[in-house]
């Protein structure tokens, strides 16, 4: 059933045939219909629900476990991750939410050099947004503050994205040949390799304008606006800077600026919000995929610029805890 439908997204969607060389979107579908028709393990529903008794170290370690086990094999796939967690939301195979992001997780898997960005990456942003969705589904049923609902669709949405935010990373940051910063390039260079993709699987242009915008935010240079835009239509704080036009539809729309939150929590959650172990794993991969250690500086950098005051979403907050004491344990801060 499930293979039938990943062919025919495949086939009607007319993905690219090439992400990083010829022959390797052909060779990822027919891997992940061989794990799906013959070794997919069956998706462990209670990982990835939020439960306030649990203690953040806890789920943290639980998560850490279960995303090693995945790297060596042993666990589902990004597509059978998809289709249950979609199938509990109502979100049928007819949705062209769903049809894209099951494209979306083959152009995903696709096999590249990279240590880091990764299909185990991509994997794991997926798992952690499924986790962060349902936390945030629990925390505006107990009326907790910066949580709001987000319909079957919101959530299928925010799914595509995690899954499709680094399709085509090329293992380097947006700097260009000279070593100039570029805004969004790889970002931008994802959406526009699925771009017909969301066309043809009936996607809206706002929809598809909205995607750009939560992939943009994933940029490390922009999560700082990024993250006092949603703190602001989230939480209601004042905004501190200016509004870069790229992201002022977050402004208008509070399930856009939620989904944003959430997705950019999902992107650095495997690094900073599960255990320190997993840290220095995640750290590891990166320093041997950019061929370069990572200076303290840039360290400090990311702790307390890029993530800043914690995890943006009401969800990422109950993770919090292991950020801080990561953040401690690297920086002694």
């Amino acid at each position: 059933m499930l293979a039938a439908e990943i062919t025919a997204a495949m086939t009607s969607l007319r993905p690219p045939q090439q992400v990083h060389c010829a022959g390797d979107v052909a060779l990822a579908l027919a891997d992940t219909l061989r794990c799906v028709g013959e070794t997919d393990a069956r998706f462990d529903d209670t990982l990835f629900r939020y439960d306030a008794r649990t203690p953040p170290h806890v789920t943290g370690a639980a998560l850490a476990a279960a995303y090693a086990n995945f790297a060596a094999g042993n666990g589902p796939s990004p597509v059978t991750m998809l289709a249950h967690e979609l199938d509990r939301l109502g979100v049928t195979p007819d949705f062209p939410e769903r049809k894209a992001a099951m494209v979306a997780a083959v152009l995903a898997a696709v096999s590249c050099g990279n240590r880091f960005h990764n299909g185990n990456h991509s994997r794991e942003v997926l798992g952690n947004a499924i986790w962060l969705s349902r936390t945030n589904a629990v925390l505006v049923a107990i009326g907790a503050s910066g949580a709001a609902p987000l319909n079957g669709v919101a959530v299928a949405r925010l799914l595509l994205a995690a899954t499709m935010h680094d399709i085509g990373h090329d293992g380097t940051a947006n700097i260009d040949g000279d070593g100039r910063y570029v805004p969004y390039r790889l970002e931008d260079r994802a959406q526009q390799l699925m771009r017909s993709v969301l066309q043809r699987a009936g996607m809206t242009r706002e929809s598809i304008d909205g995607l750009q915008v939560m992939l943009r935010a994933t940029d490390p240079r922009a999560r700082a606006a990024v993250r006092g835009l949603t703190d602001h239509v989230l939480d209601g704080l004042p905004l501190q800077a200016d509004v870069p036009n790229e992201f002022a539809s977050l402004l208008d729309d509070p399930a856009l600026a939620l989904s944003t939150a959430l997705l950019c929590d999902a992107d650095v959650m495997s690094s900073v919000g599960l255990t320190y172990d997993y840290y220095r794993r995640m750290s590891a991969s990166l320093a041997a995929e950019r061929g370069t250690t990572i200076s303290e500086a840039e360290t400090r950098t990311f702790f307390f610029h890029i993530v800043g005051d914690g995890f943006a979403s009401a969800a990422g907050k109950r993770l919090d805890p292991n950020l801080w004491h990561i953040r401690a344990a690297v920086l002694g801060a």
